[in-house]
C-alpha cells in the first residue's frame, strides 16, 4: 500500500506551470520518489482536466520498466490501470487498520500486472530488509501460530529461488535455530498453482534435507500449512485482491492481479 499512497500523492499534489502536460508532470514526480526508473509512462485521462484538482480521475494509467520502489527491491515490469478515482486531496496519506489510505472517497481500484526476474527475486531475499517484510506478509497471509513459532525459533540464510519450466520453482536456503551455528539445508521444488484467484497450491512437491528426501511428515506439513495462504485474508486489512493470471518460466515470473482498497 506504500506504492499507492506514494502514487496518489505523486498526482494529487501536481501544480501544473502552464504548457506543460499533466500526464509529464505526473511521470516526473512519480520518478522522483523511485530509486530507478529506467522506463516510465504515465496517462491522466481527465474530462474536464481542472477535476484533478478536486480530487478526481476518470482513469490512470502507468507503465514502468526496471523500477526500483526500495533499496534491494527491483521490478522489472509494472503496469498498473485504474477505475476512476475519488479522493480528498486534504485527507490524503497512509492509514491504518482496515483503511490502508485515508482519504478515498470511493473504493480504488485497478488492475495491477508485475513481472520479475530470477535475479530480481534472488537480490530481494538478500535484504534482511525486505526478508522481514516479506516474512511479516506471509505470517499474515497463513496465519497460523505453529509458523509463527517456526519463524521465532529459526532463520533462514542464504536464500536463494531458481525459475523452472512449467511453473515450477526452486528454493534452497539454510536452516539455522537462532543462536546457534549448525543448519541444515533445506531444498524445496514445487509446481506453483492459484486456485480460484486466492488459494496457493502446490503442484508435485518435493522436500530434501542435506540432499535427501525429507520425512514424509515434513512434507505433509508444508502441504497442510500451504493450504492456509490465502488473499482473503487480506480482507481485515481493507484489501480485497484476485489473481487474474500467473505465469513462471525460466524466464521471470508474471502475475496480474485485481485489487480494491476499502475507504
Amino acid at each position: 500500500m506504500e506504492f499507492f499512497t506514494l502514487l496518489l500523492t505523486s498526482l494529487f499534489t501536481l501544480v501544473s506551470p502552464a504548457g506543460i502536460a499533466l500526464d509529464t508532470l505526473a511521470e516526473q514526480n512519480i520518478r522522483d520518489r523511485l530509486l530507478a526508473a529506467e522506463t516510465l509512462e504515465v496517462r491522466i485521462d481527465n474530462t474536464p482536466s481542472y477535476q484533478l484538482i478536486n480530487g478526481k480521475v476518470d482513469r490512470l494509467r502507468i507503465a514502468g520498466r526496471g523500477l526500483s520502489l526500495i533499496p534491494g527491491l527491483r521490478l522489472d515490469i509494472l503496469e498498473i490501470e485504474t477505475d476512476a478515482i475519488d479522493i480528498n486531496p486534504r485527507e490524503l496519506g497512509r492509514g491504518a487498520g482496515n483503511r490502508p489510505i485515508r482519504g478515498l472517497q470511493k473504493p480504488l481500484q485497478a488492475a495491477v500486472r508485475v513481472a520479475v526476474t530470477e535475479g530480481d527475486i534472488n537480490t530481494a531475499l538478500q535484504s534482511p530488509e525486505l526478508y522481514n517484510q516479506m516474512q511479516t506478509l506471509a505470517l499474515s497471509l497463513f496465519d497460523s501460530p505453529l509458523i509463527q513459532q517456526i519463524a521465532a525459533r529459526y532463520t533462514l540464510v542464504d536464500r536463494q529461488v531458481t525459475f523452472l519450466p512449467n511453473n515450477r520453482v526452486r528454493f534452497q536456503t539454510k536452516v539455522q535455530e537462532r543462536g546457534y551455528n549448525d543448519f541444515l539445508t533445506l531444498t524445496v521444488e514445487t509446481g506453483i498453482n492459484v486456485i480460484e484467484g486466492q488459494q496457493l497450491q502446490l503442484l508435485s512437491p518435493a522436500v530434501w534435507v542435506n540432499d535427501r528426501p525429507a520425512p514424509r511428515r515434513l512434507l505433509t506439513g508444508i502441504l497442510d500449512l500451504t493450504r492456509r495462504f490465502n488473499l482473503q485474508r487480506l480482507e481485515n486489512q481493507g484489501l480485497r485482491s484476485r489473481v487474474l493470471h500467473f505465469n513462471l518460466t525460466p524466464a521471470g515470473a508474471e502475475i496480474i492481479l485485481f485489487l480494491a482498497v476499502n475507504p
